[in-house]
């Protein structure tokens, strides 16, 4: 059987996010794969892909964001048939009660266009989560569809300070967790919720939380929900206050929380690793409640990578079952380098000092069926310049900042644990 990726073009040669789309699948199953190219057309101006949403028998829908110089950004809806045509495309105008709501996420599921909104509504102080289904042939909201999910009540607040929402779909896509930060005061322990929806949209659980921690503290890196509707959330804990390091350690600890059984039972998990700033890493949620933890590792700074690890976590014992590490070799982190850069390098690991790579970010931990996972990261960064001018001998400034999208590590590993291989694209 012969799988096919399709990737779209828009002015620039390659829309590469609609790789992951499929990526969960493809390396699930060891079959041949066949990368089709779509026709080199136009994209509006000053516009970029902000999500590949979903497929079907028909193709895929992205959604694309477009900056305006004078006027507010505008978010459209598109649709892409199986040859990479756009056969679809509106503006999204979304309105509550005569004033404009927010769009905060689309998803496709069970064959439905799922578009969830928010409202802050300036009369109740309530910002309010609706969600509509989206109709696949005009690609228009109906709102006649409409239901309310959650609210967040900011008395007392700005429109600004009113809460967010952020969304995640368990493996199996059956439960839908909707994470919603609540309004609090500098210095307050952080306080948010978890609403948990079947993939029906009915409520199986919420409850609000305060965090065991000072808010200057502790970061929220990511949350995660399972195939059985409980709640994670991976964070950042600082020792003392927000440094990358202290005395030559690290000066912060991953805290795994979870919220299990419909969010009675709390427990919490450290990750750390001896000998080794761990500088970034994901959470994965395994069929059997095992949670996983990946990501890389430095031995010399919090700002460099040497390698990546693996472990998992017995979710009711709390200890680690697998722990498996995969250090760069010299070849690896020269790939794709200068000569001279690669030279310079080389010559410093023969001298015995730490060479290592810098600005990765991990960006996707995917657990597979099979008990795999797949790691992926990505070199970048963001550097800011600053042009003078002179005109009639006035100076004029002007700032611009460059964003670098560089090179993709992607590590896989096997289901026993074991680091199988890495490969830098």
């Amino acid at each position: 059987m012969m799988k096919q990726i399709f990737f779209g073009c828009a002015n620039i040669k390659i829309v590469a996010l609609v790789y992951l789309v499929s990526v969960q699948s493809l390396f699930a199953q060891s079959e041949p794969v066949k990368i089709k190219w779509g026709k080199e057309f136009s994209a509006p101006r000053n516009s970029s892909l902000s999500d590949i949403i979903g497929y079907d028998h028909t193709g895929f829908y992205v959604l694309r964001g477009r900056a305006g110089l004078f006027t507010s950004s505008t978010l459209s809806l598109e649709r892409f048939d199986r040859n990479l045509n756009q056969s679809k495309s509106i503006d999204l105008e979304l309105v509550e009660s005569g004033k404009k709501s927010y769009l905060e996420h689309i998803l496709h599921l069970n064959g439905r266009l799922l578009m969830f909104s928010s409202f802050p509504d300036q009369r109740t102080k309530n910002n309010i989560l609706f969600v509509h289904n989206v109709n696949k042939q005009t690609l228009m909201p109906d709102f006649n569809s409409k239901k309310k999910l959650a609210e967040i009540n900011y008395e007392g607040n700005s429109k600004r300070n009113s809460g967010s929402f952020s969304f995640r779909l368990s493996n199996d896509s059956s439960k839908i967790l909707i994470f919603y930060a609540l309004p609090y005061e500098f210095g307050d322990p952080e306080k948010f919720g978890f609403l948990v929806l079947d993939n029906q949209l009915n409520t199986l659980w919420q409850k609000d939380i305060v965090l065991p921690y000072r808010d200057e503290l502790f970061d929220i890196e990511t949350t995660k929900v399972d195939n059985y509707g409980n709640a994670y959330m991976l964070g950042l804990l600082y020792k003392v206050k927000r440094r990358q390091k202290r005395n030559g350690e690290a000066n912060y600890q991953y805290k795994v929380l979870s919220y299990t059984d419909g969010g009675q039972n709390t427990n919490e998990y450290s990750v750390s690793l001896p000998d080794r700033f761990l500088t970034d890493m994901q959470i994965g949620i395994r069929a059997n409640r095992d949670i996983v933890c990946a990501g890389f590792y430095s031995e010399s700074g919090t700002l460099s990578i040497r390698g990546t690890f693996f472990l998992s976590i017995d979710a009711k014992t709390k200890e680690i079952k697998t722990k498996s590490f995969k250090e760069f070799d010299i070849d690896f982190i020269t790939q794709n380098m200068t000569e001279r850069e690669a030279g310079r390098a080389k010559r410093k690991e023969e001298k015995g000092k730490e060479v290592e790579m810098y600005e990765y970010d991990l960006d996707k931990l995917i657990v597979r069926s099979d008990g795999g996972a797949m790691l992926i990261g990505e070199q970048f960064f963001v550097k800011t310049q600053t042009y003078t001018t002179y005109i009639n001998r006035m100076p004029t400034t002007r700032t611009v900042t460059y964003y670098y999208y560089n090179d993709i590590i992607m590590v896989n590993i096997d289901p026993i644990g074991n680091i199988d291989w890495a490969i830098k694209v």
